[in-house]
């Protein structure tokens, strides 16, 4: 396995870790938990919570790309 490949695949798992995650993160506890939130009124922020929201399933929806990708690609070590 060449090093490109074996980083390629921590790259992908990141993205798919991570971005489900943030997602996680943003729903669950801003939003339906109120954590961070001392006063109850409303403010802008809440556009950078679906913006991170959004980058999240971003994150998840490339890394998935690029793993199938990458495991479409033929093998370098298969006999043949």
């Amino acid at each position: 396995m060449r090093r490109r490949d074996r980083n390629d695949g921590i790259v992908n798992a990141a993205l798919v870790a991570l971005g489900p995650l943030a997602m996680v993160d943003n729903v669950v506890f801003h939003w339906l938990l109120a954590f961070h939130r001392f006063k109850q009124v409303w403010s802008g922020s809440v556009y950078v919570e679906v913006l991170l929201v959004l980058t999240g399933a971003a994150m998840a929806t490339v890394g998935l790309v690029r793993e199938r990708r990458a495991r479409q690609r033929p093998s370098e070590h298969r006999d043949g």
